[in-house]
C-alpha cells in the first residue's frame, strides 16, 4: 500500500503497489507500508507527526532495509525521508539500484523532534526503472538503539 500524489493532476491513489513514473512536475510518496522490508513494521499515531503518526520496525536492527520501485526520467531530484529524530535512532545509508548515493544520514537528537524531513540532490542520468533502499547502518556515538522512524520517502524533480 502506499500514497502517490501528482501536483499536476491532484490525484491520490491508496493501496497501490509501485513502479510509478515520476513526471517533471510530480511528487513521489511512498508511505512505511509501500516498502519491501526486511522488518515488521508497526504504525503510531501522533497528532504532533506529520500527517498524524509514523511508522518504526517492530524490533530493531543495523541492517535493517526499505525499498522501493520507482520510474524517473532523467534529471537532478530531491530526494527525502519525513520522520522524527530521538535518542534512539539510526543512521540510514540511500541506494539506488544498490549503488550508495548518500551515506550516513543521522537521525539522532537528544531530544524528540516531530515533523523532520532530511533531504539530499541527486542525479539521475537515464530514465528508467529504480529501486530506491533505506539500510540502516550505524547509529550516532549517544543513540540507544538503530529505530527509524518516518511517515515518508519522497522523491521530487
Amino acid at each position: 500500500m502506499g500514497i502517490y500524489t501528482s501536483n499536476k493532476r491532484e490525484t491520490n491513489r491508496l493501496s497501490r503497489l509501485f513502479s510509478t513514473r515520476i513526471h517533471k512536475y510530480d511528487r513521489f510518496y511512498a508511505m512505511y507500508l509501500a516498502a519491501t522490508t526486511t522488518e515488521t513494521l508497526t504504525w503510531t499515531s501522533n497528532a504532533s507527526q506529520t500527517l498524524g503518526g509514523y511508522w518504526f520496525q517492530a524490533v530493531p536492527n543495523d541492517g535493517d532495509e526499505f525499498s522501493w520501485q520507482v520510474i524517473l526520467d532523467a534529471g537532478v531530484y530531491s530526494f527525502g525521508w519525513c520522520g522524527l529524530t530521538f535518542n534512539n535512532t539510526a543512521k540510514i545509508d540511500w541506494y539506488l539500484d544498490d549503488v550508495l548515493i548518500q551515506s550516513g544520514q543521522d537521525w539522532y537528537s537528544a531530544s524528540i523532534a516531530y515533523g523532520v524531513t532530511k533531504t539530499f540532490n541527486y542525479s539521475i542520468p537515464s530514465e528508467g526503472k529504480y529501486t530506491v533502499k533505506l539500510k540502516v547502518n550505524g547509529k550516532n556515538a549517544s543513540s540507544s538503539g538503530y529505530y527509524l522512524f518516518g511517515t515518508y520517502m519522497e522523491i521530487k524533480p
